[in-house]
């Protein structure tokens, strides 16, 4: 193997570096349409937010909606925000099916249509599924691919919901 293709292949499977969130999340005003409602990026600053990159029909995805919606339960009376974010995997988006899935998961939290990839792109995400967890600050404090190891991400809530 050489090098060239060990950083290669390293660069993919390493999590974006952390960065200022404002402009990721102001991605969200890109979306081509919502399920459950719109969100208003200036409405989640100063909040902890949980932004959930999904796929409507794989079912690690779905695994990861259930334990944000698990969450979006649990934390939202205390602070934290969570947003959904579809990206297709063929195609367009089709609100109606992807409404359907997320009722379906029984998701009660927003969930943006990312049919041009804004936020996709904004925040240089490659994965099904992608957890990102924004403080009040708008600093990126923890990224989680993959639905595995939901209580990590989980204390990492709990912890930015404490601290001031």
């Amino acid at each position: 193997m050489d090098a060239g293709w060990r950083a290669r292949v390293a660069d993919w499977l390493e999590p974006p570096a952390p960065a200022p969130l404002y402009g990721p999340l102001l991605s969200l005003r890109s979306a081509t349409g919502w399920v459950g409602g719109a969100v208003d990026p200036a409405s989640l600053r100063g909040r902890v937010t949980l932004i959930v990159f999904f796929v409507h029909d794989d079912v690690r995805c779905a695994s990861a909606m259930l334990e944000a919606e698990a969450m979006h339960r649990a934390y939202g009376p205390l602070g934290l925000a969570v947003v959904g974010v579809h990206e297709p995997a063929f195609g367009a988006d089709v609100a109606a099916v992807v409404g359907a899935s997320v009722r379906a998961l029984g998701v009660a939290f927003p969930v943006a249509l990312d049919g041009r990839s804004a936020a996709w792109d904004a925040f240089k995400n490659r994965f099904w599924p992608a957890l990102y967890l924004v403080g009040r600050d708008g600093e990126l404090r923890h990224v989680q691919l993959g639905d595995d190891h939901p209580e990590r991400i989980e204390a990492k809530v709990r912890a930015l919901l404490t601290s001031s």
